[in-house]
């Protein structure tokens, strides 16, 4: 991913997505065929910090964040 960058006009990751608090430092690692991993960690349960992972949809100039699916 090369830039210039321009800024979004929404957040990627919000306060209250899948119950998370405080999302923040995200760092991309590549996944599979092009595609893009973000990981990044929020608080959950109070003041506990947890690492999250997810893949990371690239359309055009759209980013959009999904959470990967463990079983």
């Amino acid at each position: 991913i090369t830039g210039p960058y321009t800024r979004a006009n929404a957040p990627l990751l919000l306060t209250g997505d899948w119950d998370l608090h405080a999302p923040g430092s995200a760092g991309l690692f590549p996944a599979d065929k092009g595609q893009w991993n973000l990981v990044f960690h929020a608080r959950v349960q109070g003041q506990i910090r947890a690492m999250f992972t997810g893949r990371l949809e690239l359309k055009g100039r759209k980013a959009k964040f999904v959470p990967l699916e463990h079983g």
